[in-house]
């Protein structure tokens, strides 16, 4: 038997300096009504503790509802499972240990039994005992201490939180913010939120406003731009993109492609304008709807942006267009100006005289007319200083003096209006000679931008297989 350990057991229930109680060496006993009751008792094996609560107002002892006794074998120091405080001695956190142990339904245990053995749980209902072993027991005492912990850091938190919103709403001060989260929070939120048996957006909103998805937004863009995400994880995002939206994208491109009228009033083209536009508001012209398609998807289509801008204001510019369709930043900081024209432009007319090809009126007057756009680009001709300090920003201020110009017009099967199919390979040539020699500006069909999507999806998938 430790007597130390007895004695330091009985010197701290002394400090509770409660009325009507009595020490000896082995044992703490309530005199109550002429009626002893035991505290504490100190066997050959094991000690044994009986939980009582005194209220001061009758001077009367009482059982404790939640746990009566428990019983520890006596190597055991009772300081492991005690939480010795003044007036009281109790369990700690025995209400979240019963919950931890799935007791609710059996909670009319009321003993605890403590044994050294490699048992890890034994509930005997028919005696009202939990038997359990000591490690066990200690290690979910461990984990409800950090449940306790938490959820009072949390509550506190999170009240600061509110709290400081309601000073900046009723008053002009400003409150600093601070992170008051410790790791592992947002997991709750996460793991609660992104349950298997949300199937759909509506499952989602019942449950997310719209500060909340800003808020999602803003903070994984953040974790991209300091390499939070494991690179398996940004290969999920790459690889949802590529082949979930980026076909998508090529697909709705390809539907605009097939329409073989400028007529934007058929079903077909009320159709596809719903699926760029989410809306039922009218288009009145297929370049508008190209323009809409671009605006949304250039970025993704055409893989060396890092901004697109559209209708970017210029001055001494001739004709009654003063802007470009957009203006694209790419990674390399240079600035190219993008002019978007229709699938049905011809971008080429047959010279049955000589038996070649040259540019079509319609590609003739989309060259001039970026050519114009260039060098008010390269003047700085914008009509908005905004504008400018937008484009010198996102680029470098020496690189509007070397402006790009790209053009898309027409697609293979409208480059002439009229061609025979033996002149098909003479007339991919010549297109290719004709647009090579035109200098700072590329010219584009636009199935050639929708292949080189498609081409890009392969390439990737393909790697991917490699590896």
């Amino acid at each position: 038997m430790n007597t130390d350990n007895n004695k330091k057991i009985i010197d701290a229930f002394r400090q509770l300096d409660w009325p009507n109680i009595r020490f000896d060496n082995n044992s703490i006993i309530i005199n109550k009504n002429r009626k002893k009751l035991p505290i504490l008792t100190i066997g050959s094996k094991e000690i044994e503790l009986n939980f009582y609560w005194y209220d001061a107002r009758s001077r009367e002892y009482n059982l404790r509802n939640d746990i009566i006794s428990i019983k520890i074998p006596i190597s055991i120091s009772p300081w492991d499972f005690l939480n010795v405080q003044e007036r009281e001695y109790k369990l700690p956190l025995i209400y979240l240990i019963k919950n931890i142990l799935n007791l609710e339904k059996t909670s009319n245990i009321n003993k605890i039994k403590f044994i050294k053995s490699k048992r890890n749980l034994d509930i005997n209902l028919k005696n009202k005992t939990l038997t359990i072993s000591v490690d066990k027991y200690l290690k979910i005492l461990k984990e409800a201490r950090v449940i306790y912990k938490r959820v009072k850091r949390h509550k506190s938190a999170y009240e600061r939180y509110l709290t400081n919103l309601a000073i900046e709403k009723f008053s002009s001060r400003v409150i600093e913010r601070r992170t008051l989260i410790s790791p592992g929070d947002i997991n709750f939120t996460i793991q609660r939120l992104n349950l298997p048996i949300k199937k759909k957006i509506s499952d989602f909103n019942r449950f997310v406003n719209k500060a909340d998805i800003n808020a999602t937004e803003g903070l994984a863009t953040a974790f991209i731009k300091y390499g939070m995400f494991s690179g398996s994880f940004l290969k999920k995002l790459n690889d949802y993109f590529i082949k979930e939206n980026l076909q998508d994208i090529i697909q709705l491109g390809k539907e605009i492609l097939a329409l073989g009228s400028p007529r934007m009033d058929t079903d077909v083209a009320k159709g596809v304008i719903f699926r760029v536009n989410g809306n039922r508001k009218r288009v009145g012209q297929l370049e508008t709807l190209w323009q809409s398609y671009f605006r949304k998807y250039l970025l993704y289509l055409i893989f060396s942006y890092k901004g697109i801008f559209p209708k970017i204001q210029l001055t001494n510019i001739e004709g009654d267009k003063k802007y470009p369709d957009f203006i694209g930043i790419n990674h390399y900081n240079g600035v190219d100006i993008i002019e978007i024209k229709t699938h049905l432009k011809n971008a080429l007319v047959h010279d049955k005289n000589h038996d070649n090809f040259a540019f079509s009126s319609e590609l003739s007057k989309a060259i001039i007319q970026t050519m114009n756009y260039m060098d008010a680009v390269i003047h700085t001709n914008f009509r908005k200083s905004e504008d400018r300090e937008k484009i010198t920003n996102s680029s470098h201020e020496e690189n509007l003096n070397r402006p790009r110009g790209i053009i898309i017009i027409s697609s293979y099967a409208k480059l002439v209006s009229r061609c025979k199919i033996e002149d098909k390979e003479k007339l991919i040539r010549d297109f290719t000679k004709l647009r090579n020699s035109v200098q700072n500006i590329e010219i584009l069909t636009f199935d050639e931008i929708l292949d080189i999507a498609h081409d890009y999806i392969q390439n990737i998938i393909n790697k991917k297989e490699v590896l």
